[in-house]
């Protein structure tokens, strides 16, 4: 049976309710900075959407929610995670790299097939127990409430007095966890929602069952709430704030259900307050299977990204009811990373590109890596990766023909770090003689292949060189003080609106000075 509160208690439980946010709040909250793409990560591997490595998902993705944390068989409210493609210790390990190149890792809770809902004190204090068990193992940012189903309700007739048990006990176990989370880590738990259209927007059209189910949770919890992504798919026509019903997968779909979140609506529960712009981010499908319906192609969305951005022209029937549209617009969501990572779906990474020219400013970094010989043999399996003070910003591991996309780059200067599977090699007896003839200033080398010749790295070439090469391929010392590889490009400086496209960057091994070295990779 639903909780019956009377109705003289709420504005008291509320307004406590409000100091404790307050003062959760006080620390940074565990966002990403500046504009969020937000990608669901299958905890599993399927044919159509394969698995893909939590610590190689695109580099655009900055908030990635695991999916999922569900109840364990035979309750609502008692919660695991159970990794599939890995032990619990590798899959930690993962998060923490993920972490340490400044991305936020969150557990998603619930999902489409587990609803969860808690209906009295004891089944509350279990979930929170059993969350919290989650979140310090696995050291996770935050926790997305992905509440599907029959998880919440929408009763009584006030979305400021939520009558449903589910949401009452809803509201009280994330107060909870995050005032511990506060406690005990000194910082903020991200709170992230991805309910349907139907728990939210839905509300201006009906305020019963699932219809605005979600809203006095995000009435009560707002001033926690990180970021509001609805789940623009999978559903029917939707009211607007103009009075007019939209399809999913149109540009007035994405605009109108976005302007309500932000402006807030009527229901007959009450007036549901608006968000700020700050903390929506449109949420869609990555590619056509990734959902049952609402998938709507790039063109599309590019365009109504743009006019609710402010950037660009009206592109369908809805007219946005604040004129310049909302530059501070959150972001971006997708189910799903792997989705969006197959080839078998659309073009790998689709929407991660369409994120970074919507919301980008800066140039794509993407081209070719080479082997500094005749033939430029392209280098595979090649991780290249961009940093600024010993922070990774960027990386791709390169392709067969040697190609690597390090996506839209802030301006800026960054090193340059590769990692090679390909084995040193390629030097010989000629090396070393045109080493000592460069030395002797009867031949001289020049470039990479100038550089090559350094192989004690005293930063000078001399006889010493010459014959630490012959040393080396006559197998009397196994390496060389330089190391085994080179690169001609060790830093990057990327400005405003400059081409960084179709770049090649060359490689060579120490020693190989005449470039004969024809590698393969492993």
């Amino acid at each position: 049976m639903p909780l019956t509160v009377k109705a003289n208690f709420w504005p008291i439980y509320f307004f406590v309710g409000h100091l404790l946010l307050c003062y959760v709040n006080i620390s940074k909250a565990q966002m990403p900075a500046g504009r969020i793409l937000a990608g669901y990560y299958h905890n599993w591997n399927t044919a159509s959407a394969p698995h893909v490595p939590l610590d190689q998902s695109h580099n655009a993705y900055n908030l990635i929610h695991v999916a999922f944390a569900t109840p364990i068989p035979g309750t609502l409210y008692k919660m695991e995670f159970n990794p599939v493609m890995y032990n619990p210790t590798n899959f930690k390990t993962q998060i923490q790299t993920v972490q340490a190149a400044g991305k936020k890792v969150f557990i998603s809770l619930g999902g489409g097939l587990h609803p969860v809902r808690m209906v009295n004190l004891a089944q509350k204090d279990t979930f929170v127990n059993t969350i919290s068990a989650i979140l310090d193992y696995y050291g996770f940012d935050g926790i997305d409430i992905d509440f599907e189903g029959t998880s919440l309700l929408a009763a009584g007739n006030n979305i400021n007095q939520p009558a449903d048990s589910g949401a009452h006990y809803l509201i009280r176990a994330i107060r909870q966890l995050m005032e511990r989370h506060r406690n005990i880590y000194q910082r903020k738990l991200g709170l992230t929602m991805a309910p349907e259209t139907a728990f939210v927007q839905g509300g201006m059209a009906a305020y019963g069952g699932i219809w605005g189910a979600y809203l006095p949770v995000i009435q009560a919890l707002r001033d926690s709430l990180d970021l509001m992504q609805v789940q623009l798919y999978n559903s029917g026509t939707m009211p607007a704030l103009n009075g007019q019903n939209y399809a999913a997968g149109t540009a007035d779909f994405i605009v109108a259900l976005s302007e309500a979140l932000i402006r807030g609506f009527q229901t007959s529960g009450g007036l549901f307050l608006g968000l700020r712009p700050q903390q929506i981010a449109v949420g869609l499908p990555a590619c056509p299977m990734a959902a049952g319906s609402g998938y709507t192609d790039t063109t599309t969305v590019g365009a109504a990204m743009r006019y609710l951005l402010g950037r660009g022209p009206r592109t369908g029937q809805y007219i946005l009811i604040q004129n310049g549209g909302y530059p501070q617009l959150g972001g971006m969501m997708t189910w799903s990373i792997p989705w969006d990572a197959t080839a078998s779906c659309a073009v790998p990474y689709e929407f991660a590109h369409q994120f970074q020219r919507i919301f980008s400013l800066s140039p794509p970094v993407f081209g070719r890596t080479l082997y500094a010989n005749s033939a430029l043999t392209p280098l595979s399996n090649t991780s290249i990766r961009l940093v600024q003070q010993n922070l990774a910003f960027a990386s791709d591991t390169t392709d067969f023909m040697g190609n690597f996309d390090l996506g839209y780059i802030t301006p800026g200067s960054y090193g340059i770090e590769y990692r090679t599977s390909v084995l040193w090699g390629g030097v010989n007896a000629t090396d070393a003689l045109l080493t000592a003839r460069h030395f002797s200033n009867i031949s001289l080398l020049n470039g990479i292949h100038l550089q090559a010749a350094d192989v004690n790295a005293s930063g000078t070439v001399n006889a010493t060189d010459a014959l630490t090469i012959s040393r080396r391929f006559s197998n009397l010392i196994p390496n060389f003080p330089a190391g085994d590889w080179l690169w001609e490009n060790r830093t990057l400086l990327v400005g405003p609106g400059g081409n960084y496209q179709n770049l090649v960057w060359r490689g060579l091994t120490f020693g190989d000075v005449n470039g004969s070295y024809i590698p393969n990779a492993l």
